[in-house]
């Protein structure tokens, strides 16, 4: 199943309405997520693909709330994480531990 494929099942959405919102979503997610781990994710690895579909519903039902950290309407009140990636930590710092190093200056991920 494609990540998109995938997204939309999480979303519950059968139409192709949002395909390319959707296909933007995931792009950036995944190039966010790279620059995370310090290398260029391609193709993506099953261990990763979690954490690109999740980050990338919280993205797209935050859309028009852009730049909040809270909103509330009529009683009903949305908080969103300031990084999107902080509660996937645990498995972007152990894929991040297993890639290869070739030089003494490359580091470790660490979110909190």
């Amino acid at each position: 199943m494609t990540l998109l494929a995938e997204l939309k099942v999480y979303l519950s959405i059968e139409s192709n309405q949002f395909d390319v919102l959707f296909n933007q979503i995931l792009d950036d997610t995944q190039i966010q997520l790279g620059s995370l781990v310090g290398e260029v994710i391609n193709p993506l690895p099953n261990q990763l693909q979690y954490v690109v579909i999740q980050v990338a519903i919280k993205r797209f039902r935050r859309i028009g709330s852009e730049g909040m950290s809270k909103e509330s309407i009529e009683g009903n009140t949305k908080e969103f994480y300031v990084d999107d990636f902080s509660e996937f930590g645990y498995i972007i710092n152990s894929y991040a531990s297993l890639i290869p190093s070739d030089d003494s200056e490359s580091g470790r991920v660490v979110l909190y």
